[in-house]
């Protein structure tokens, strides 16, 4: 055999070119690929009537797939081929009966052109192509800027511009580097748990990836306990499932090369070194059989650069090794001096903003948390950098030259004509996708209805189409989104939409309801991260010039009908975007027609011929009225209260309790005794405010007032049965629902847990108890040991009884007994809690503690006042015991780090205080918790 010149491509200049088993692929330099020998599986990419041998090299037709992109590498599998293009997107055809070629399914995520394919059903049902005969692009990985693809004997890696490797294929021995429970096969491509990767390689079967601090990690088949170079400690291990690092000392690798079962890589100083089985000479031409460790070759002074490995060769270069960083992006670092400059020009700026890869080359983060081996986390940061975006968009906009601007939103429009709807809900989040979505919905371009309306109602569209994975994934990125860019680009330009095309249209149309929920969406993410107050999110438009009453009415009438899904729209269910004066509004009409309602339900149970069943249960049935009376009440239009001035909280309450509950819904009218005047309104105003004030007075025993917070919180040294807090809820509900505004403050926590809050934190704390919230903060951020740092303390109680009289124990007894002496003052308080504060003092013996200096150093901890709140404060067991057995301490509170709501009270004199912090903290129950802690829950109507 004799080198033969291929006359064919004489004309062409090759960039790229590689050999799979049987078939060999060629890239020119100005993006023409072609191909020749075995397309038995479709491997040279004509085409199911080209299953044959191609003679001649034939040119691929990938235009259709390119949209404007082209080709600039290449890598073949044994019996498929992967292309890289310059807008950082992976084509792939050929053999995928281990899918190989990424392609899970005969459609596409994304818009590409469809193939002729044979096909075998996946693990997860759906219909995957065992052979790709025209080109696919690989839509999992669109929106990811592939840089480089590297394909063994039946598995690929990529690696893309954000130091991310994918790998895909055949796992059977580990060579996808994703763990055994990825499977033996994987069809669609994973991102391997590795960071900063900057070079990668593939033998048959195994993987070698290398970072950017010059590390080498291998996986896959150990045949012989040599091919991964781990050492002889790994001999018994025939494969790897994920990567594990190669030891070459303090050596950094540049360059590596994987055979079919050997390696070799270069290393910063230009040494090379080689492992695996070198049964034909292919590590350093001598040596034969395994060589499990990393052993270096000789190569005569040569200043090697670079490698290649074949299937038991191995080429060495002096020539610097290819580096692929083909992606076309824009440096936002020099963004604006280039365009001041001319170096970035319009056709330039196009391109970047209609290429999936180029916008995240240019804005994107990697998905990868560390080299460790783990898996990637579950709840990643947000994939895209907004800074980056905000300030290369800024620097376009600044040179205030319509072209470049109109180039951008040129850019903008191919880039989401393009975007299609996931194939199954199910799918996995789309990092990729998601990463350009953010990307595009962020573009200040789309702040301009005129020119970038249509523009924003497709980039939501394409989002909305995303899997639920992807839409969480969304929502859990954007919620560490700067404020002013939140703000302006995300939510305030949907506002602005919204507002001017509700103007322009008049109605609500299918662009409306998509823009909406995708504001509905960012609202979450508010929720989710506090970003900006919800008052941004308030539409002036909506709230002030829709027919709110109407949009009501149509939702009840949808809701009535079993409508669902856009049928179902209403901005009532988005009631993010009405302003509290709007949704005042909104239920007033409810209530109107909730009384209404129930006047012509107790006309009907009347003509009935009377009450029976829920209709006349009452609120607590020994104060029921006689049943009698029973239907005049339930007849009667109103619910009538009739009470007294000097004994208005008794007669309010008692009058509520006899009421039947369906009364409740009917308009109220009240009647102060011995008074004339009707009730048109200002009568029950007069009741509330007066009714409110004597209910909520400190002397009934009910509500304490915080005067450091200015809040009402409930007594915890209350008597009062759960129901009389209920009845207080309902007075509430009743002055809510008949209109009237009452000055009530409690803290936000009780309004949280009313909406159903299942999880309480120290910020719920905080609004209860800031002090003792700011002194559990100070010890979750104390660097020291906790135990020993506050091991002693000093205890000053202001507590209705005394200890001292309590356990008969006098202070010699205290002394001799605890080494730790204990200052208790006693002194009756306003408040039912008891102020405590923990002070450091130096012990008396100080034998017991010679290292801790002879002055007192005091350190104010923390004020656990609100224990008492949740818990009342009695210490009743052993407690003499207790000091006698030498407690070190009162309170003792061991911080874990990664949890800082999470925080344990280890008290020695009572066992009554024991978790109190974790137990507000995890407060998602009512069972087993004291009648007054819980008792605000009742307070609904």
């Amino acid at each position: 055999r004799i080198w033969t010149r291929v006359h064919a491509l004489e004309a062409q200049t090759i960039s790229r070119i590689s050999c799979g088993e049987a078939h060999t692929v060629a890239v020119t330099t100005s993006g023409a690929v072609y191909s020749w020998g075995s397309s038995e599986f479709g491997q040279c990419g004509h085409g199911a009537l080209h299953t044959g041998v191609v003679n001649h090299p034939r040119s691929v037709v990938l235009a259709q797939l390119l949209h404007g992109d082209v080709a600039v590498g290449v890598a073949c599998g044994a019996r498929h081929t992967l292309i890289t293009t310059r807008a950082g997107a992976l084509i792939a055809f050929g053999d995928n009966s281990h899918g190989q070629c990424g392609v899970a399914s005969a459609g596409a995520m994304f818009s590409t052109q469809p193939s002729t394919s044979s096909s075998s059903e996946t693990s997860t049902g759906q219909t995957a192509p065992s052979s790709c005969f025209l080109p696919q692009r690989v839509s999992a990985l669109w929106g990811e800027p592939v840089e480089e693809a590297r394909a063994g004997e039946h598995h690929t890696v990529v690696r893309t511009a954000l130091g991310d490797a994918f790998a895909f294929g055949l796992n059977k021995h580990g060579q996808c580097g994703l763990g055994r429970q990825a499977g033996n096969i994987v069809r669609l491509p994973r991102l391997v748990p590795l960071a900063d990767v900057c070079g990668i390689a593939c033998g048959a079967d195994h993987s070698l990836f290398i970072t950017q601090a010059g590390k080498l990690f291998s996986c896959g088949s150990n045949h012989e306990g040599a091919v991964l170079g781990l050492g002889p400690s790994m001999r018994d291990n025939k494969s790897v499932f994920r990567p594990r690092e190669v030891e070459l000392g303090e050596r950094g690798v540049v360059a590596c090369a994987a055979g079919t079962m050997h390696s070799v890589v270069v290393a910063a100083d230009n040494s090379v070194w080689g492992w695996g089985v070198s049964s034909g000479g292919q590590i350093d031409g001598s040596t034969e059989g395994s060589i499990s460790s990393p052993q270096q070759i000789a190569v005569g002074g040569l200043e090697v650069q670079d490698v290649n490995a074949g299937f038991w060769q191995t080429v060495l270069s002096r020539g610097k090794p290819v580096v692929a960083r083909h992606v076309a992006m824009i440096d936002v670092q020099r963004a604006e001096k280039d365009l001041a400059a001319g170096v970035l020009t319009g056709d330039q700026i196009e391109s970047v903003f209609s290429w999936p890869g180029s916008i995240a080359a240019s804005f994107g983060r990697g998905q990868s948390a560390g080299n460790d081996g783990s898996p990637p986390r579950s709840s990643p940061c947000c994939p895209l950098d907004p800074q980056r975006v905000e300030e290369c968009t800024k620097a376009i906009l600044n040179t205030y030259d319509t072209d470049t601007i109109a180039a951008m939103r040129t850019g903008l429009g191919r880039l989401v004509a393009h975007v299609e709807p996931a194939p199954s809900d199910a799918d996995p989040a789309h990092v990729g996708a998601l990463r350009v979505l953010l990307a595009a919905l962020q573009n200040p371009v789309l702040s301009d209805y005129r020119l970038g309306g249509r523009l924003l109602v497709r980039v939501c569209t394409g989002l909305l189409a995303q899997s639920r994975e992807t839409l969480r994934a969304f929502i859990h990125s954007i919620a560490s989104y700067p404020p002013d860019i939140f703000a302006a680009r995300l939510v305030g330009v949907c506002q602005a939409f919204l507002s001017a095309h509700l103007e322009a249209v008049g109605a609500v149309d299918d662009e409306v309801i998509r823009v909406v929920k995708v504001l509905s969406m960012l609202h979450a993410a508010n929720e989710l991260g506090g970003i900006i107050p919800i008052s941004k999110f308030y539409n002036e438009f909506v709230s002030t010039r829709l027919d709110l009453s109407g949009d009501y009415m149509h939702w009840r009438q949808a809701q009535a009908a079993g409508a669902s899904g856009d049928h179902l729209f209403s901005f009532c269910r988005h009631a993010f975007l009405l302003t509290p004066e709007a949704k005042a509004a909104i239920l007033h009409l409810e209530a109107a027609m909730h009384m209404r309602e129930s006047v012509v339900y107790d006309m009907l149970m009347q003509h009935a011929g009377g009450a029976a069943g829920e209709h006349s249960r009452v609120l607590v049935p020994n104060k029921g009225v006689a049943g009698s009376d029973l239907p005049a009440l339930i007849s009667s239009p109103y619910l009538v209260l009739q009470v007294r001035r000097d004994h208005l909280l008794q007669d309010a309450l008692n009058d509520i309790a006899r009421q039947p509950l369906q009364n409740l819904r009917k308009p109220l009218r009240v009647i102060f005794r011995g008074e004339e005047g009707v009730d048109e309104g200002g009568v029950q105003k007069e009741f509330f405010q007066l009714l409110v004030q004597e209910m909520l007075r400190e002397e009934y025993g009910m509500f304490v007032h915080d005067t450091k917070t200015r809040l009402l919180w409930f007594d915890q040294r209350s008597l009062e049965e759960p129901l009389m807090f209920q009845l207080v809820g309902i007075v509430l509900g009743l002055a809510i629902y008949n209109g009237v505004i009452l000055d009530v403050r409690f803290p936000l926590v009780v309004y949280r847990k009313l909406l159903g809050a299942q999880r309480m934190t120290l910020q719920d704390l905080e609004t209860v108890a800031p002090d003792t919230a700011e002194g559990l903060r100070k010890l979750l951020a104390f660097d020291g040991d906790v135990r020993t740092a506050f091991l002693v303390c000093r205890i000053r109680c202001n507590i209705l009884f005394s200890l001292r009289h309590r356990f008969r124990a006098n202070d010699t007894a205290v002394e001799r007994d605890c080494p730790f002496a204990i200052s208790c003052a006693f002194q009756e308080h306003q408040r039912c809690v008891a102020s405590m504060e923990l002070h450091c003092f130096f012990a008396r013996k100080r034998a017991l503690l010679p290292d801790v200096a002879a002055a007192v150093a005091v350190t104010r901890v923390a004020n656990a006042a609100v224990l008492g709140i949740f818990y009342n404060m009695r210490i009743y067991s052993a407690a003499h015991e207790n000091i006698v057995t030498g407690a070190r301490m009162f309170v003792c509170v061991r911080a874990q780090r990664r949890k800082p709501c999470t925080c344990a009270l280890e008290p020695i004199l009572s066992h009554e205080f024991a978790g109190n912090v974790m137990k507000w903290c995890s407060w998602s129950s009512t069972e087993g918790l004291p009648s007054h802690f819980i008792s605000y829950k009742l307070c609904i109507l």
